[in-house]
C-alpha cells in the first residue's frame, strides 16, 4: 500500500491521494462537483475497477477455488502487457 501512490505518480496518472483508487476517486468527485467532466482516464479505471470487484466477487459465490487462479492469471497478464509496452518505448 505504501508504494501505491508513488508507483502511480511516478507512472503520470493525475489526481493521486494517498492510494490510487482514493486518488481518482477524489479527482473524479471533485470535478464533478466543479460542474466539470471527470478525466477520461479516471473514469476509465474507477470503471475497471468496479468492474473487477464485481467479477471477483460473482465468482466468490459461483467458484470460489478458481478466484486466485484467475488473480494469478490477471497480474501475470499485467506483467507481460508492461514488459511489452516498456520494451518498445
Amino acid at each position: 500500500m505504501g508504494a501505491q501512490g508513488p508507483t502511480a505518480r511516478q507512472l503520470g496518472a493525475k489526481g493521486i491521494g494517498t492510494t490510487y483508487l482514493t486518488g481518482t476517486l477524489t479527482s473524479a468527485v471533485s470535478s464533478l462537483s466543479r460542474g466539470r467532466r471527470p478525466d477520461r482516464g479516471a473514469t476509465v479505471a474507477l470503471g475497471a475497477l468496479v468492474t473487477g470487484a464485481a467479477i471477483g466477487a460473482a465468482l466468490m459465490e459461483v467458484l470460489p477455488i478458481a478466484v486466485p487462479l484467475f488473480e494469478v492469471a490477471a497480474v501475470g497478464a499485467s506483467a507481460a502487457l508492461s514488459w511489452h509496452l516498456g520494451s518498445r518505448l
